[in-house]
Formats: structure tokens, sequence, C-alpha cells
């Protein structure tokens, strides 16, 4: 009986200190999506030179995907933030970008969606367990196609100038 006061007491303490933590637990292969204003095309073209780097598998935008290769070994990503090198046995990563066209408030609108997923092999006899993205590759690629469509625009709008 002493020992289950104890137990209990102990359980009731540490559950009430982990009531007031937030945690910010990742799904892996979550999906991330961020909405671009301009057209179409732009989009498309600003999605194509962004993921200039990356092995295409599937390039077809006009029907709203972007799949890369599965990437492996010094092909992954590597944060700038990172001293040491990861280890990357048996790691493979895959990226899908689906892209929607609307409007939104009569302006042309893309939502692209990027889903990364990111598996490690112990052996080929065993499932790959899913692993978990920190995040940084996904906020690079929303960053390089706002840079591509920003110099696109700023492009457009010199040469309109010129003329």
């Amino acid at each position: 009986m002493k020992y289950f006061l104890i137990f209990s007491t102990f359980a009731l303490l540490s559950s009430c200190s982990l009531l007031g933590q937030k945690s910010e637990t990742k799904i892996p292969g979550e999906t991330l999506q961020r909405v671009f204003y301009g057209e179409p095309n732009d989009i498309n073209n600003a999605i194509r030179a962004a993921m200039k780097t990356y092995p295409v598998k599937e390039d077809n935008l006009d029907l709203g995907i972007f799949e890369t290769e599965n990437l492996r070994g010094d092909k992954l990503f590597k944060a700038p933030t990172d001293d040491v090198e990861p280890s990357i046995t048996g790691i493979r990563s895959h990226i899908l970008l689906r892209t929607i066209k609307g409007k939104v408030d009569n302006r042309m609108a893309v939502r692209v969606v990027l889903k990364k997923t990111i598996e490690r092999s112990r052996d080929f006899l065993s499932d790959p367990e899913p692993l978990v993205s920190d995040g940084y590759e996904e906020n690079v690629i929303f960053y390089r196609i706002q840079r591509e469509l920003a110099i696109s625009r700023g492009l457009k709008r010199a040469q309109e100038k010129s003329h």
C-alpha cells in the first residue's frame, strides 16, 4: 500500500507538470502549404527554377504535380546550422509538390502543398521506418519559390519601363 501511494503521488505530480508544456510533435510526412499570388504559369516557372537542383521523377504542373526521385546519400539536404555531418546510411527522402489554382479576392492564386517523407532502412530485410523532418528544407523551397517570383516580377517591371 505504501508503494502504491508513492507511485500514485509521483504520477499525479509528473502529469500536472506536463499539462503546462506545449508539445510540438511533428508527424512523419506532414504537409506544409503556402499560397502564392500571381499568374499560374509564372508560379509554375518559379517552382521549376526553385527545384532545378533536384532529380525529377514527375513534372506535370499543368495537372499540379511535381515529384522528385528518392534522394540518398550526399544528395540529402543539410541545414546550414549543422556543424556535424549527419549519418546518412540507409536514409532516403522524397519530395512531392502539389499545386491548386484558384482565386482569392479576385486575384489569381496558387496553393502549393509540399510533402517531404524521410525513411531509414536498417537493412534490406526490415521495413523502412519513417523519420520526422526538421522543416528546414521545406522552408528553403518555399523561400526559393518566393524569390524566383520576386525576380520574375522585377524583370517584367524593368522590361515594361524600358519600352
